[in-house]
């Protein structure tokens, strides 16, 4: 069975320069099955004072269950193209959580020029009882 965790990576920034990065990450490394594991997708816009908005590009993956051990190929995988994209830390943004089955495993990383905190890890107690029965006499 093994120890499992739980794992999300957000990799985000301007447009231009996420579509830049994307495109050489494909030509650098074989990561063709990264872009299958993840969705990437265009979201809003940051506007500062009169200066128009520029359209932002989000890259995301998020693993449930899985383990998370490096020397395991993709997951060495994801690890290389989250390197490389924290080497573009001037440009691009980027968050990895990972919790794992322990309470005190929890890794929060982030780097990047404009880090929006996508990512977090947040504990809680529910119930989902079962409708009380009236007494019956």
């Amino acid at each position: 069975m093994g120890y499992r965790s739980d794992v999300a990576i957000a990799i985000y920034g301007e447009e231009d320069q996420m579509v830049a990065f994307i495109a050489a990450s494909r030509l650098k490394q074989n990561f063709a099955e990264i872009f299958k594991e993840c969705e990437i997708y265009p979201y809003g816009s940051t506007p500062y004072g009169d200066v128009p908005s520029t359209p932002h590009l989000m890259l995301l993956a998020q693993f449930n269950d899985v383990k998370w051990y490096d020397g395991y190929e993709d997951v060495d995988r994801w690890n290389e193209f989250v390197r490389l994209a924290t080497e573009q830390d001037e440009f691009i943004n980027t968050e990895f959580v990972r919790i794992g089955e322990e309470i005190e495993d929890v890794v929060h990383e982030d780097t990047g020029p404009n880090v929006e905190w996508h990512l977090g890890v947040s504990r809680e107690v529910y119930t989902d009882l079962p409708k009380k029965r009236e007494a019956t006499q």
